[in-house]
């Protein structure tokens, strides 16, 4: 601990116990920009003099910690996914694409906003948590899967992923051994990203090609015979198969016949997902005001019902943070009866949603600022103090949020989704993107009291319990998925 210099906040325990509260107060690095401070609650509230005080005020914020992660998790797959999965239908994104783009950056949300909080002073908690959370994903997670279900793994994909993987991490390796990432070395990291975006279409489309040419021709009962045309589909070796002729109109029929089966069950399987739907739809409270409580429970029925005590324990704690986020967070899900659509609530969260965000930026700022302003500063005036003109910000957002929300219930219907419901995605997609962004601050900055606490690193702690925290909610989906 004597390597650690005075300004530096992990020095407290260099610092008498008696001046201790007082040096995390005065201290710079102490402060985090955070809605609570605490660094300065574990050192003040509960003490270092008294082992017993302070190690509660410990595992208060462990768990608090555990409980931040919860909602990060909670807000990233019943939220931010959704959003992003609408998103990429409505710009018409294929499969491929939107998995190593939207998608991906939905996945990562808890890992990107947490290395954005981190600020340039805790660069090494952002590229060890990144990295440590890559080992997690690709070892665990991956290890996990394969042991409650085994599965075969793609070659082509898995050395394409690999490659790159391992090439991105050793040039971020040789770009931070200096401890300085120049511009053109941060253009350079989203270049390898952009470049592993170009293999994926290129391979995609090389396969769609393939695919393509497959179908048109007759099925071969030999494989060799099939790769030896498609080796030589290009040349002038193998003969074009005639369009007319009796023995290629019989295959062309029988093709035709098994596509027309193969359509019917299609439909078939289509046609059961609205029947499945009504069927969900008989059990849905019908009015407006019923559908609002439904819709807000936080605890669906059939969650409990075939929930196990554990799960049923974190249904109950995670309660009513899903309660706050399902009344200002817009859902858009395809899966759900009318895509989330709830007339109520939607235009709800158009007047009071907009106001919301604007005011929690404002006290983020506030009491991650307060304890360094002087003590006869009202915090309350910050939120105010942003005009637009001779106006203030926070009412023109209300008075448009209502106005538009107002709009919205008079030109819609309780029983059927409105052409523009697709809009709320992005609404809900911002709102997401922000609680994502609010939450990380505040793992990062529990993160950093239990670092000093504990006098562990910043690298230590990127790498251990920032990784586990943000990686284990997808590590608990992929499990259950396979």
């Amino acid at each position: 601990m004597d390597t650690y210099r005075y300004d530096d906040c992990s020095y407290v325990w260099n610092i008498p116990t008696e001046d201790r509260c007082r040096w995390v107060k005065e201290t710079k690095d102490c402060f985090t920009d955070s809605v609570i401070q605490y660094t300065e609650i574990l050192f003040c509230s509960f003490g270092s003099e008294n082992t017993f005080l302070f190690t509660i005020g410990l595992t208060i914020m462990v768990i608090w910690l555990l409980y931040l992660f919860l909602i990060l998790g909670t807000t990233a797959d019943n939220f931010f996914c959704p959003s992003l999965a609408v998103i990429a239908s409505v710009l018409q994104l294929s499969d491929n694409i939107a998995g190593v783009t939207i998608l991906a950056f939905g996945n990562g949300a808890p890992d990107i906003f947490t290395s954005l909080v981190s600020g340039t002073d805790e660069g090494i908690i952002m590229f060890t948590e990144l990295i440590g959370a890559g080992v997690f994903v690709t070892a665990i997670i991956a290890g996990s899967v394969a042991v409650v279900k085994p599965f075969r793994v793609l070659l082509k994909p898995l050395m394409r992923d690999a490659c790159f993987y391992i090439v991105t991490v050793c040039w971020i390796s040789y770009v931070i051994k200096d401890g300085t990432v120049h511009l053109w070395e941060a253009i350079s990291f989203v270049l390898c990203y952009l470049l592993f975006i170009s293999l994926v279409v290129i391979m995609q489309i090389y396969e769609n090609r393939e695919e393509r040419l497959k179908s048109r021709i007759p099925s071969v009962p030999d494989p060799d015979i099939l790769r030896t045309y498609l080796a030589n589909k290009d040349k002038d070796i193998i003969p074009r198969i005639p369009v007319k002729g009796r023995a290629v109109r019989l295959r062309t029929k029988m093709d035709i016949a098994i596509a027309v089966e193969l359509g019917k069950e299609q439909r078939q399987n289509r046609t059961t997902l609205p029947e499945e739907m009504v069927v969900e739809d008989v059990d849905r409270p019908k009015g407006l005001f019923k559908e609002f409580l439904y819709d807000i429970n936080p605890i669906g029925e059939e969650d409990w019902t075939s929930a196990n005590r554990l799960v049923k324990f974190i249904l109950i704690i995670r309660s009513p943070v899903m309660l706050l986020l399902q009344l200002f967070i817009p859902l858009v899900n395809m899966t759900t009866v009318k895509r989330g659509w709830t007339k109520l609530l939607n235009c709800f969260q158009l007047c009071v949603t907009p106001t919301l965000s604007l005011f929690l930026l404002n006290v983020k700022n506030i009491f991650g600022q307060l304890s360094r302003l002087p003590s006869h500063f009202h915090p309350r005036s910050v939120v105010w103090k942003t005009h637009f003109g001779p106006v203030s910000v926070v009412p023109i957002f209300l008075v448009v949020g209502t106005v538009i929300g107002v709009i919205v219930f008079l030109m819609t219907h309780v029983d059927r989704v409105p052409k523009f419901h697709n809009a709320f995605a992005f609404f809900g997609f911002l709102a997401a993107m922000l609680t994502v962004y609010l939450v990380a601050g505040e793992v990062m900055a529990v993160l950093q009291c239990v670092g000093y606490a504990f006098s562990i690193s910043d690298a230590m702690l990127g790498i251990t319990f920032l990784a586990w925290g943000n990686s284990v909610g997808g590590e608990c989906n992929n499990i259950i998925v396979k």
